[in-house]
């Protein structure tokens, strides 16, 4: 009787030591999962960092001639997407009337608007932190003739964050850069006149 005891208390013992070792294989398997996961995501972001940046830039001997009349100061602002926003910055920087700063935190945003009257807004894909946004209402405190834009792929997640967000103006980031600035000069022309409008053009964000 005691050795049957015995032999059950061993199996269970033995069981849990199989056991406890299948959770721990399985455990790290999930973790290089993961990690490999990061990796392929890494290398995705990269890639298309590169692809943003390159399609901006080949844009800009396409560039047309549009002058706002005065100088124009255009602050970028984006925690997501570098790529897309630095060649943003490059292709608006060709504009002679255009000058763009860009900030990737809510500091370093802050720095620039208080230094310097923004006429633009530019918030370049959806912001992963969230607090982030919060500097379209310290934008729009302190320059309240100027415009925020959303410019980013307009799909359901966007629509959703501009409405979250009181953000009126968007505008589809994967037509080309002139309409952009097309649309730009419009907005900036209306909002020294007061008066909202609406514009048939690619764009579908203004009421």
């Amino acid at each position: 009787m005691l050795e049957k005891c015995f032999n059950k208390e061993r199996q269970k013992k033995e069981g849990w030591k199989v056991l406890k070792q299948e959770l721990i294989e399985n455990f790290n398997n999930t973790i290089e999962d993961f990690i490999l996961a990061d990796k392929r995501h890494e290398q995705f972001d990269r890639g298309m960092n590169i692809y943003d940046y390159t399609s901006a830039k080949n844009q800009i001997k396409e560039m047309q001639t549009l002058t706002f009349g005065a100088k124009v100061n255009v602050l970028l602002v984006t925690d997501r997407l570098p790529g897309c926003a630095k060649g943003l910055q490059e292709y608006l920087q060709n504009s002679t009337d255009i000058t763009v700063d860009m900030a990737y935190t809510l500091e370093s945003a802050r720095d620039v608007i208080q230094k310097k009257a923004i006429d633009f807004l530019i918030i370049v894909g959806y912001l992963k932190h969230r607090t982030n946004y919060e500097i379209k209402e310290f934008f729009e405190k302190t320059n309240k003739q100027s415009t925020a834009i959303m410019y980013a792929i307009l799909d359901d997640l966007i629509y959703e964050e501009c409405k979250t967000h009181n953000i009126t103006h968007k505008y589809q980031r994967m037509e080309p850069m002139n309409g952009f600035l097309s649309f730009m000069r419009i907005c900036y022309f209306r909002g020294k006149k007061r008066f909202s409008f609406r514009w048939k053009y690619i764009f579908t964000g203004v009421n």
